[in-house]
């Protein structure tokens, strides 16, 4: 680079720090630079949390980043405390705001990172309310009797049994390609994943007898699951209506989203000895520590549970 090219580019950082950095232009600059070097997902994980950040630096009327500092931080971190957010849903928040802002920081797009040392809430262990065996008999018990000749019933029963036997997550379960489900092996081959990561799960031949009669009901279409009107993919809102449903029908009290079975098939897998590793390859998880965190809240669980025995006992 010739002298000349060196002032040029100084001046052109001096222009960038006269003028205020809109959080629109910071976000560009850090996205556009990550599309590059990160997944698909990962872009989309980014413009998630960022749009979350900016619902509350829209609701102060904060428009550039240069105004962001550690006290505006901590008030956002109030903010979503107020409206119920847990702290590991906050921190994600606030990292994607330090992200930005270090990004624009190091490549003197803005002065300083007054921002780098806020401090992250302490992390909430979760406490894990697996769906109870009992419920779940009463939930496949009101299925069974769900007639197989309506398509609408064949659809909702394989919703619930794939949720039991895969631990899929919702976006993956509408997501569901026809042509990823293989009778013959009894698997499912997953290529739309949360972490961008396929794998393979499997379900029993209870399951493909309903998936087969499912087939021979429908008309052939991308998605297995499919709006049975329009033919489009069926969307998220489809299996919580569900899922509210025989909660509601059946008088179940506690929650059985589909996050829900998810748990409570990893704490069977984990009761029944399977290996660490495995459960964290059928779950999809790219971290090890991930899948211990289902294991420690169960722990949890259980030292809360004998406490309560212990009280009682003594009184």
């Amino acid at each position: 680079m010739t002298d000349k090219e060196i002032k040029n580019l100084i001046k052109l950082l001096a222009n960038h720090k006269d003028q205020k950095l809109s959080l629109t232009k910071a976000f560009e600059n850090f996205i556009d630079f990550s599309k590059a070097n990160c997944r698909p997902q990962t872009i989309i994980y980014y413009q998630r949390e960022w749009n979350y950040a900016l619902t509350f630096f829209d609701s102060i009327n904060i428009q550039f980043l240069d105004d962001i500092d550690l006290n505006i931080m901590i008030q956002m971190q109030l903010h979503f405390k107020r409206q119920k957010y847990s702290n590991n849903t906050i921190n994600k928040f606030t990292e994607m705001v330090k992200m930005v802002y270090q990004f624009n920081a190091v490549n003197n797009f803005i002065d300083g990172n007054p921002i780098r040392d806020l401090k992250k809430l302490k992390k909430e262990i979760v406490e894990t309310i697996i769906i109870p065996r009992k419920i779940k008999l009463e939930i496949f018990n009101w299925l069974n009797k769900l007639s197989n000749d309506n398509v609408f019933n064949l659809r909702d029963k394989i919703i619930i049994y794939l949720l039991n036997e895969t631990g899929i997550r919702l976006n993956e379960l509408v997501n569901l390609k026809t042509k990823n489900i293989d009778l013959e092996t009894n698997t499912i081959h997953l290529d739309f994943t949360k972490t961008g990561v396929p794998r393979d799960v499997y379900f029993t031949n209870e399951t493909k007898k309903y998936i087969e009669l499912y087939l021979s009901k429908v008309e052939p279409n991308t998605f297995f699951f499919q709006n049975l009107v329009d033919h489009k993919p069926m969307q998220k809102v489809t299996v919580n209506k569900l899922l509210a449903r025989i909660q509601r029908e059946l008088g179940i009290e506690q929650s059985i989203s589909a996050h829900k079975w998810r748990h409570s098939l990893a704490t069977e897998l984990m009761n029944s000895s399977i290996p660490l590793k495995e459960i964290q390859n059928v779950l999809g998880h790219t971290e090890l520590n991930t899948t211990q965190k289902y294991l420690h809240s169960n722990q949890e669980k259980t030292k809360k549970d004998i406490l309560n025995v212990l009280s009682l006992q003594e009184m």
